[in-house]
């Protein structure tokens, strides 16, 4: 979880509590992910510019990459402790701002298949000013959305070779 304050508590107990249910004996999931969906009724707050960039870049990385959470950026993410889990994590990530979507490839390439993850909107959500991508971090983020699109393919394709097999 991020540490910023942006999420209500609220939202926090209450994914906690999905993640205790879809954790349970029968695993329907192995994440729960929260998602910043301006809904009817929902208080999201957010800078119309980090919204756009986020929807143009979820939307470039899961053009041929299959199923992709809606809000991959969103810093309240649960994950049911698990062997596979843990070999996703045990070596450092190739990138800094796009590590969730790393995972995601390094759980399909582990797994043949991808995470499964239960993406619940937030009731509450605040855009925290202060942002740490500034000036020459967006060229970070540019090289890390390369590196990204390329560990999300060749995952993609050798899950799909794994199916075929």
């Amino acid at each position: 979880m991020d540490g910023d304050g942006a999420f209500a508590v609220d939202d926090v107990g209450r994914l906690c509590g999905l993640a205790r249910v879809g954790f349970s004996d029968d695993s329907r999931w192995d994440a729960v992910w929260s998602s910043r969906v301006m809904l009817a009724g929902r208080r999201i707050l957010r800078s119309p510019q980090r919204h756009y960039l986020g929807r143009i870049v979820a939307t470039y990385l899961s053009v041929g990459s299959g199923t992709m959470p809606y809000d991959t950026q969103s810093g309240l993410k649960i994950f049911a402790a698990s062997q596979t889990l843990e070999r996703c994590i045990e070596s450092p990530f190739t990138t800094r701002w796009l590590f969730e979507l790393e995972l995601l490839a390094r759980w399909r390439e582990q797994e043949g298949a991808p995470m499964r993850i239960w993406e619940e909107p937030l009731h509450s959500w605040i855009d925290v000013s202060g942002s740490k991508i500034r000036g020459t971090e967006y060229l970070r983020v540019a090289r890390d959305l390369a590196v990204i699109r390329k560990i999300v393919a060749a995952s993609s394709k050798r899950s799909s070779r794994v199916d075929e097999g």
